[in-house]
């Protein structure tokens, strides 16, 4: 999956109402703004959005390195989750990176 990525981020902590510790990551990129038209709700407008994919925890460091915005081409893993299979970023192959 190629992917214009504009950022990486972890968050860990404990929930306000659940109590219970989380640790997540997720990748930022741009893909292109898609108008919808429902009957009782519309989306429009031009250029791109911002979109989040979760990462395996140990690839955050892999992204240290990279200059963002950076295209990059995703390696992914699956795995199971509560909604079925869960796709996660484990790492890139990128065509910018920093020396």
């Amino acid at each position: 999956m190629k992917v214009q990525a504009i950022g990486v981020i972890r968050m860990s902590g404990i929930g306000k109402e659940s109590k219970k510790p989380y640790d997540f990551a997720q990748l930022l990129y741009l893909r292109p703004l898609e108008p919808t038209a429902k009957e009782t709700f519309q989306l429009a407008g031009y250029g791109y959005e911002v979109a989040k994919l979760d990462m395996e925890l140990a690839a955050v460091s892999k992204f240290s390195r990279v200059v963002f915005p950076a295209h990059l081409e995703l390696e992914t893993i699956q795995e199971p989750g509560r909604s079925g299979i869960r796709v996660l970023v484990s790492g890139f192959k990128a065509e910018k990176a920093a020396a």
